[in-house]
């Protein structure tokens, strides 16, 4: 008499511990829908999008188109080259205005203003080194942006 092996053996699993072939092939097909539809999940999730409104303005600053005021060259007894700007010409836009006098030595006095108002600028200088070209400037500027500047100059 041969008895054989119960279906649930040793290396041999039967219906007591693992599904047969019909569903083997479940758990096939349900893994491979895991997988296909796993990373659309994942891409949906990382990828939602919102919106915002964004806006921006330009703004071009001109040059100031005039300076009025009064200049004094040095001497032998007042060594000092001096501007005394009374008013200059507003730019739209602008909030502040770097004034800048130049002695031709290259020595310079500067006073930054948030408008047209009276402005002393003055350079300490010897009469043989301020003689020559000395150079004023008005530079219009907003935030970190700086417009044109306008430049005069006067001999000494």
């Amino acid at each position: 008499m041969s008895r054989r092996a119960p279906a649930g053996g040793p290396g041999r699993p039967g219906r007591s511990g693992w599904p047969g072939r019909s569903g083997r092939l479940l758990l096939v097909a349900l893994l491979g829908v895991v997988t296909v539809l796993a990373p659309s999940v994942a891409w949906a999730r990382f990828t939602a999008s919102a919106t915002a409104s964004v806006s921006a303005k330009t703004l071009v600053l001109g040059a100031p188109s005039f300076l009025q005021g009064t200049s004094t060259c040095p001497t032998v007894l007042n060594k000092t080259g001096r501007v005394k700007v009374t008013s200059f010409g507003e730019v739209q836009g602008a909030t502040r205005y770097v004034l800048t006098l130049t002695s031709p030595k290259g020595v310079t006095d500067s006073a930054t203003v948030p408008g047209s108002q009276t402005v002393n600028l003055s350079v300490s200088s010897t009469v043989s080194a301020g003689r020559g070209t000395w150079t004023v400037t008005v530079v219009p500027g907003v935030a970190g942006w700086t417009g044109p500047a306008w430049t005069g100059t006067f001999p000494c």
